[in-house]
């Protein structure tokens, strides 16, 4: 007696009619920052007393790790990161924002002389 043929599972990953024509999630560009992040940034930055667009670059770099040239480049997850990273600042009763921030900058500075100085 013979058996029915079986039935075959369709498994997209191994399918010769799986596409490979989409995108991989992982790389993607994120997508760029919203303009109600921006605006939120800027007035957060605004209201710790960051006026000038060094400083807050200066900010940016030491909280993402790595220097931007401004923040309209940014992307929405980079944005997401700045704006966590301040809230957590403003909360801490330990080691008070404008404290922080005033370290974070007069180091910056600091460094930045550093590297001017004539060998």
């Amino acid at each position: 007696m013979e058996k029915p043929p079986q039935r075959q599972h369709h498994d997209p990953a191994t399918s010769s009619t799986a596409s490979t024509d989409l995108p991989d999630p992982a790389t993607e560009p994120d997508p760029p920052i919203t303009k109600p992040q921006l605006t939120k940034l800027h007035t957060v930055l605004n209201k710790i007393g960051i006026t000038d667009r060094d400083d807050y670059l200066t900010l940016c770099e030491y909280i993402l790790g790595y220097r931007v040239d401004s923040t309209k480049n940014l992307a929405k997850n980079e944005a997401h990161t700045l704006l966590d990273a301040l809230d957590t600042w403003a909360k801490d009763e330990k080691y008070p924002i404008d404290d922080r921030i005033n370290d974070i900058l007069n180091t910056a500075a600091l460094k930045q002389a550093a590297q001017e100085e004539p060998q």
